[in-house]
Order: C-alpha cells, then structure tokens, then sequence
C-alpha cells in the first residue's frame, strides 16, 4: 500500500487529507482492518491510527496500473512501466517524479531506511543516512542500482507507459528501464528484446550479472526480460533508440535460473562480464556449474555451461560494505 503525501508539515490545530492506495485486485471481498503509523516531532513521536476498509467488486476499471517491486537484500537494478501521480513530483513541471518521494516508502523511522544507497547510470546517487541526493529526478526510461538492507517491496501506481516508447540510448554504458508488461526473450542468436539496437549491441546484463554478447560469439544466458527489472546495456554508436518490440506469439526456450544458492558469490553492485568459450582437460556437460575462485578461495563468480561455453560474473568488492565480499 502506498500512503499519499508521504510527508509535510502541520502546525497545531490544522488538519491534512490523506489518500491510501491499495492493489486489492487479488485480494477477496472483506471488510478489512489495518493501522496507519505516523512519526513526528511532537510530544510521543508516533501516532498509530486505526483504519477499516470494505473491499467489494464494483465491476469497473482501475486508476492506472499497480507495480509491484520485490528487491532482494543487497544489490538490484529496478525499473518502473508507469507514470506515477503528481504526488511523487516535486513540482508538476519537473521532467520526473522525486527520487525521495518514490522511496520513502522504504522509510522505516526518522533515522533509518532500508535503502543503503541508490544510484542512477551517471554515477549520482542517494544515501538515506546521510540525508544526500543528488540524482535530478527518476528518468522514467531509465532503471536505478538500488542496495537495500533486507528483502523488501516497493508499490506503485500509475498510467501505463506504452511498451515501444522511445528510450534515448548514449554510445557506451546505459541502464535502461524495461517498459512492457509482458516477457521478451533474450536468448542468443536471436536477441528478440533489443531487435532496434541489436546492430550495434555489444553487452547486455541484468542485476545477477547474466548477459547477452554481441561479435565474435553471439552468447546469452539471460532469463527473458521482465517489468520491475532495470538492465545495464552497452551500446557502440550514440544517439539511438531502444524500442521493445511486441509481445511473442510462439513459445521460446530461456536460459534455466534455477541453480541452486548453494556456492553463489554476493552481489554487490559491481562485476565484469566472463565468456569461457572452450574447456581444456575437463568434459563439461550442458547445465554444470562453473566457478570462479580467489586467491584466498572465497567464490567471486558462478555460470552454467551451455552449448560448449560458460557466461559468469566476475563480482568486484562492495564499497558500502566493510568486508571484503568480491575482488578488490
């Protein structure tokens, strides 16, 4: 649920009207219980209000979309398909809704917040703890790296950005959000996801680090791509356009993401893209797992061969952290 203004100001004996949105389109019809917390500056600090609500089927239409976000703990690379509500803009002309506004939701009290530290693909970035920002705005073509210290979602609600918008790509580095609401498959030779930029495509990869590799060995072991994830895309010309094409009609074989936990290295926001192409005294099958060590043992990378060859991450040491967790 999303609670609208999310802050402000009220001097004694003034009142404020507030707006709760709620995704009830799974949920049955009931008349259902919950609490508002509210934290201040006043006498106490924090102000538990009790709500009811019926939920019924009314028979008609939604106010824009509901977008649910499901961030693990530690390093994501998120996305949003909506146009949220003048609420999250700090003023109605800004170019995109407020970078604080959209994540205070992730607020736990005063003092502290789930999100460790987000970042836009410019490097700028916000840091709850120490009250800093200096990301302009959410660009809604764009998707964010987000480090957040527990599994947590995010709720938004909004109308639709149409699937094929255009997303302004610069030559080198972009991460760029994921418009459509349906899956688009990304595996290799094809490259369905990214037909407009596929020519000039050399590097793609999601926040687990899989990816897609354009030249001499046309490689994928991306999952299908799918809303609420942001991608990291490298591209070899400036000025293009990423349009998303439509939605699949036939059936496609994806890449299996269902390798174990067992022996996975952290994420932690940085890493370098490895192609094995060939294995030397070793018979490798189709679906083994392949990983990459330290010099001190500790598992940095992890892929599953495919078709001879092997795609993994190598993961870099997470600054944020104080222990060593990847590659210095």
């Amino acid at each position: 649920a999303i609670v609208e203004p999310v802050e402000g100001i009220l001097e004694t004996g003034e009142s404020e009207d507030f707006v709760l949105h709620l995704n009830a389109s799974s949920m049955p019809e009931v008349l259902a219980e919950g609490e508002l917390h509210f934290f201040h500056n006043a006498a106490v600090g924090h102000q538990v209000v009790p709500i009811n609500f019926n939920i019924i089927d009314d028979g008609g239409g939604n106010e824009g979309r509901p977008v649910d976000l499901e961030l693990l703990d530690g390093w994501n690379m998120i996305s949003i398909n909506v146009v949220p509500p003048l609420e999250m803009y700090e003023n109605e002309d800004d170019a995109g809704p407020d970078i604080i506004r959209m994540t205070e939701q992730l607020r736990i009290d005063d003092d502290n917040h789930h999100v460790q530290i987000m970042k836009d693909q410019f490097g700028r970035f916000y840091n709850p703890a120490f009250g800093f920002n200096n990301i302009p705005y959410w660009s809604l073509t764009e998707g964010y790296q987000i480090s957040v210290d527990e599994a947590v979602e995010m709720q938004f609600v909004g109308e639709p950005i149409p699937p094929d918008s255009d997303i302004p790509l610069r030559n080198g580095w972009n991460i760029v959000a994921y418009l459509p609401d349906y899956e688009l498959d990304a595996s290799s030779p094809d490259f369905y996801v990214l037909p407009s930029i596929r020519d000039n495509l050399e590097i793609a990869k999601d926040f687990a680090g899989r990816f897609m590799l354009r030249g001499d060995f046309d490689f994928s072991n991306m999952l299908p791509w799918t809303a609420g994830q942001g991608y990291m895309v490298k591209v070899n010309a400036a000025d293009l356009i990423l349009n998303y094409p439509p939605e699949q009609e036939d059936e496609r074989v994806a890449v299996s993401g269902n390798m174990s936990n067992v022996l996975a290295p952290e994420r932690t926001g940085e890493n370098m893209s490895l192609l094995v192409t060939s294995f030397e005294g070793v018979r490798v099958s189709f679906g083994d797992v392949v990983i990459a060590l330290d010099s001190d043992g500790a598992i940095v990378g992890r892929g599953t061969a495919q078709n001879g060859m092997c795609g993994l991450a190598i993961w870099g040491d997470d600054e944020i952290t104080e222990t060593v967790d990847g590659l210095v």
